[in-house]
């Protein structure tokens, strides 16, 4: 058996991982789907890498569609703030 050494950027094993969290958290939605719904393949999925990533499951909770800011706007006018 050979050893195969390969060097990466930290970016680019970042980039690689959130992929994998996301391409994980769209999977798990599908399974959930199909376990709600009829059909074959009730409630697995075809990724290759779905049940290597099950760990995730736990912190794949369901998120809403819109998420609203809880930081408040504020808007000033210019010449309030040169005149103080």
């Amino acid at each position: 058996m050979s050893l195969l050494c390969c060097y990466y950027a930290v970016a680019d094993i970042r980039k690689k991982w959130a992929n994998l969290r996301t391409q994980f958290v769209k999977e798990l939605r599908e399974v959930e789907k199909k376990k709600s719904g009829s059909g074959d393949n009730k409630g697995k999925s075809r990724w290759k890498y779905f049940r290597s990533m099950s760990f995730l499951t736990a912190m794949a909770a369901p998120t809403p569609a819109k998420r609203k800011s809880n930081l408040e706007v504020k808007y000033y006018c210019v010449s309030d703030i040169l005149l103080d």
